[in-house]
């Protein structure tokens, strides 16, 4: 039930971020700090657990090929990833109002089908270890504050029915937990063979965010000391879990 709860809270950090933009006079500043946070955090998990957990354990399962699966394994993850991001438009070079409401209904849409997959990985890697689990709601969770912020940017200057706007609020806030579930009820026929895929197209979903999203925000930031402070901190917050655990 932990992995579900870990599930729950990665997704309801996007209702966070949607309030936070809502309310905040300082958002650029807090969502500078969350993504370089998610930054350190995801790449210290990366290499320093998951990548370890997952050569291990096809080392076991598979010999002497357990390089090759891995890396056509990440390879994948960092595809599935690519086409559901393909769906969500370059909201930076869109400034026309009467088109923020579609394109914050495709982002959603696009969000749901992210973050189950995001569930469904959350999931995988807390019940092979706790820590583990727990940096990655930490790193997926400072993730999706940030596209909270997305979604009401784009959704709250639509003159749609503001019930219409908290269904797809909702939706993307609950797809990690629908994502867990999904693994919960599949979870009697995880064999260590499986659990070793899954984790290796996690360490490329992983990787994809980290130098495909987050990378490419923190190359725009202007306040490059913030930036720094918020990658330190995510590291930090890793070794503290790492060393404690």
């Amino acid at each position: 039930m932990v992995a579900l709860l870990f599930t729950f809270l990665s997704g309801i950090l996007i209702t966070i971020g949607f309030i936070l933009a809502k309310v905040s006079k300082r958002k650029e500043t807090f969502t500078q700090l969350a993504i370089s946070m998610a930054f350190g955090v995801i790449i210290m998990l990366s290499f320093f657990e998951i990548l370890q957990e997952s050569l291990e354990i096809l080392k076991n399962e598979v010999g002497s090929t357990y390089i090759i699966w891995v890396f056509i394994l990440v390879l994948l993850g960092i595809g599935v990833l690519k086409v559901l991001d393909i769906f969500i438009p370059d909201h930076e070079n869109s400034n026309e109002n009467e088109n923020l409401y579609h394109i914050g209904v495709v982002a959603c849409i696009a969000l749901l089908l992210h973050n189950i997959m995001e569930g469904m990985t959350i999931y995988t890697t807390t019940t092979t270890d706790f820590n583990m689990g727990l940096l990655m709601v930490l790193g997926v969770g400072l993730h999706n504050i940030p596209m909270g912020m997305v979604i009401y940017s784009t959704l709250s200057k639509s003159k749609n029915p503001r019930h219409k706007k908290m269904i797809y609020l909702l939706l993307a806030t609950f797809s990690t937990l629908f994502g867990g579930i999904i693994m919960f009820l599949a979870s009697k026929y995880i064999t260590d063979l499986l659990m070793g895929i899954l984790l290796c197209i996690t360490l490329g979903m992983l990787l994809y965010i980290a130098f495909f999203e987050l990378l490419h925000e923190i190359f725009e930031f202007k306040n490059h000391k913030l930036t720094f402070l918020g990658i330190v901190i995510g590291v930090l917050l890793f070794l503290v879990s790492f060393y404690l655990g």
